[in-house]
């Protein structure tokens, strides 16, 4: 999947037809920023559930995580990640606002942004981090789904980027 999916990076960025910025309009940038948002934003419900809408149900479909490394399927990415979730008290995902990008060709599309997350543990402890998001997209039944996403901290970055302080 790996090899797919940067081979699709790769024919998606450098392709003259596929060039995002010269085919998409402001309209349809906006409503996959919009997206985007809502997807992360919804996460700081901590509930899968509330995001599953955004992802495509395919078994075989490979999503990567900061943690665990990797969810085949959104079976298994809703319950791994449920169940992490479930010693946090509160989390906010904000996304950065000047740097969401997006590659569109035909049914497919890669979007980029980077975002400042805020973990609260039930303990009290929070940690702050970066991280970075790359999802592919595509449309299955006129509506958009992602089929992969790769979340990250900056390789040798995770102990700059994760701060923890416990509240007082």
């Amino acid at each position: 999947m790996r090899f797919i999916t940067s081979s699709l990076l790769a024919f998606l960025s450098l392709h003259p037809a596929a060039r995002a910025a010269d085919r998409l309009s402001l309209a349809e940038q906006q409503d996959f920023k919009t997206m985007a948002y809502k997807l992360w934003t919804g996460w700081d419900s901590l509930d899968p559930a509330k995001v599953a809408s955004f992802y495509s149900k395919d078994p075989g479909n490979v999503y990567f995580d900061i943690s665990p490394l990797k969810f085949t399927g959104w079976q298994q990415y809703a319950a791994e990640a449920g169940k992490n979730l479930e010693g946090a008290r509160g989390a906010k995902w904000s996304p950065n606002g000047d740097d969401f990008k997006i590659i569109k060709s035909g049914d497919l599309a890669v979007t980029t942004l980077t975002m400042n997350v805020l973990f609260t543990a039930k303990s009290g402890v929070t940690t702050r981090m970066q991280v970075r998001d790359t999802d592919v997209w595509e449309k299955q039944g006129g509506q958009w789904l992602i089929v992969h996403e790769h979340v990250s901290v900056p390789s040798g970055g995770a102990a700059l980027a994760a701060r923890q302080t416990r509240a007082k």
